[in-house]
């Protein structure tokens, strides 16, 4: 995901900069409005989605802690599996591990809910760039054709 809207951002900068050449150009000057206000949108949209990369990139998971766990829960039942003297000692030893797992494993998901509600979020950022994109087709047209001053 991060590389989309790494994409999107160069490509939002790009423009900005495209823009901000043509206005600079002698022969282009009349159109300077229309320049400077394209510009100025497409900045705007490469920081609106700067901000989306740089929540996306709080959400690491601990995947170490998980790890950690699952050793040292088989850690402990090599120490204690041998001394089970009947299976029911082994399926409760067995049955506390997975109950173990099983909530660290709900952990992971509430992680990747909270991970797919930001990714929610932030498509429907994109989505409002991509709306104000066709918005300004309307305002691009209406600045091309002001009157010359």
């Amino acid at each position: 995901m991060k590389e989309i809207l790494e994409l999107m951002i160069q490509l939002e900068d790009d423009v900005s900069l495209f823009y901000q050449r043509l206005a600079s150009m002698k022969k282009m000057q009349e159109f300077e409005a229309l320049f400077k206000f394209m510009s100025e949108h497409s900045h705007e949209h490469s920081l609106a989605i700067r901000e989306i990369a740089e929540k996306i990139s709080e959400i690491p998971l601990n995947k170490q802690k998980y790890l950690k766990l699952e050793n040292k829960l088989k850690n402990k039942l090599l120490q204690e599996i041998p001394t089970a003297d009947h299976v029911a000692k082994l399926s409760d030893m067995l049955a506390d591990a997975e109950g173990i797992m099983g909530y660290a494993y709900d952990q992971i998901a509430g992680h990747m809910e909270m991970a797919g509600h930001l990714m929610l979020n932030s498509a429907k950022t994109v989505r409002r760039i991509a709306k104000e994109e066709q918005e300004h087709k309307q305002k691009v047209f209406e600045l091309g054709h002001l009157p010359k001053k």
